[in-house]
């Protein structure tokens, strides 16, 4: 199915059969803007990563599926084996935290094996696509993309921001955001934030292909991505773009980001912090209007999550 408008709608009614209401907007403190949160960290799985994985698992006919992630994405699938009752294997390098692993354990339960490989999420997406199953992309597939744009279709029904901060590892969620939102409300400034020494959207951007990453800033190890995504490249260089602004945030920002989260009461991941770091941007600064900043990720144990 190509991405589109259409798609992402589709994606969210298919969505709502098992997630009946949306993750909440939390307002937030900030420095002009007026802030809110999009607590996808408080989604099925702890992870905006549910979206794409079930619009994707819902709609095929396999009865085997691999995937590569370095965490958020491998317990999606898993909750969605378990779920759907589809047998799958997950490759995840070797520096996964040890609390996602277990995590994707627990969610997958007897259908879901767990092969650790490599050091980057790259190495285990190269030993996930020499597997015969079928294959679920993180980021890099119009089904899944749909489903992450679904948080786009919630954002503009709970609020009408001037500006969106969206993290991004290979592109798949701020794609699928951007194409629903910059279609109902085109005035909304979409801005990518991306991790310093680790901007593989943005240097693809500036260089007019997709190029890979010699080094990569592994501090926000859930988008240690060396290569961005072919869609996400795609709409990026389209005309009218889907991106407005690129940002890229340093490890002292995202801790900060971090630490003033968790007094908002959110625990989120390095991560999940980005979007809120981009803020600090001096870009931003006495910026007005209504600002909203996807909180991607958790620091959530098993369970500890709004809907599970």
């Amino acid at each position: 199915m190509k991405l589109s408008v259409e798609s992402i709608l589709e994606a969210y009614k298919n969505l709502k059969t098992v997630q009946e209401e949306n993750t909440p907007l939390q307002k937030l403190h900030s420095n002009g803007l007026e802030l809110y949160a999009k607590r996808e960290d408080m989604q099925i799985t702890g992870s905006y990563k549910f979206r794409g994985a079930y619009n994707f698992m819902s709609r095929t006919n396999a009865k085997e599926v691999v995937c590569a992630s370095t965490g958020n994405h491998a317990k999606a699938v898993a909750y969605c084996c378990n779920l759907l009752k589809i047998r799958g294997t997950v490759f995840m390098p070797e520096c996964t935290p040890d609390h996602k692993i277990e995590n994707t354990k627990e969610y997958g339960k007897e259908w879901v094996t767990i092969e650790l490989v490599g050091k980057t999420f790259d190495d285990s997406l190269e030993a996930a696509l020499k597997s015969d199953k079928t294959f679920i992309h993180p980021f890099d597939d119009e089904l899944v993309v749909s489903g992450q744009g679904t948080i786009g279709v919630e954002i503009l029904q709970q609020i009408k921001p001037a500006y969106i901060f969206i993290p991004v590892g290979g592109g798949g969620m701020i794609t699928g955001i951007a194409t629903y939102v910059k279609a109902v409300s085109p005035n909304t400034k979409i801005v990518a934030v991306e991790p310093v020494n680790s901007a593989c959207l943005y240097e693809a951007v500036c260089r007019g292909e997709r190029v890979v990453l010699k080094k990569m800033n592994k501090f926000v190890d859930a988008v240690a991505v060396k290569q961005a995504g072919k869609i996400a490249f795609s709409k990026a260089l389209a005309i009218p773009t889907t991106i407005d602004i690129y940002v890229q945030v340093p490890n002292a920002n995202v801790k900060r980001a971090m630490k003033e989260l968790h007094h908002e009461g959110i625990e989120a991941e390095p991560a999940g912090a980005l979007a809120y770091a981009a803020i600090y941007d001096r870009l931003f600064c006495n910026k007005k209007g209504i600002g909203v900043c996807v909180i991607s990720g958790g620091m959530w144990k098993l369970g500890k999550n709004f809907y599970r």
